[in-house]
């Protein structure tokens, strides 16, 4: 019985595009809206993009309850 050595293949790399959706707009005169808009600001400031991202999340969550 002969060994032989495995055949190997190399792939391309896939790049996939970054999409990134809008950010979401606070409802005027929606206090829970305001805060999150403010925490985003200050997260923004600091460089804290977990926390940025979370606001998006919530704001996008909180804006069906709006409509």
């Amino acid at each position: 019985m002969t060994m032989t050595e495995p055949k190997r293949w190399h792939e391309e790399s896939v790049a996939l595009p970054l999409r990134l959706a809008p950010r979401p707009d606070p409802i005027p005169g929606c206090p829970e809206c305001m805060r999150l808009a403010q925490l985003r600001q200050s997260a923004d400031m600091e460089r804290d993009q977990t926390t940025s991202t979370d606001c998006d999340i919530l704001m996008r969550m909180h804006d069906t309850g709006h409509r």
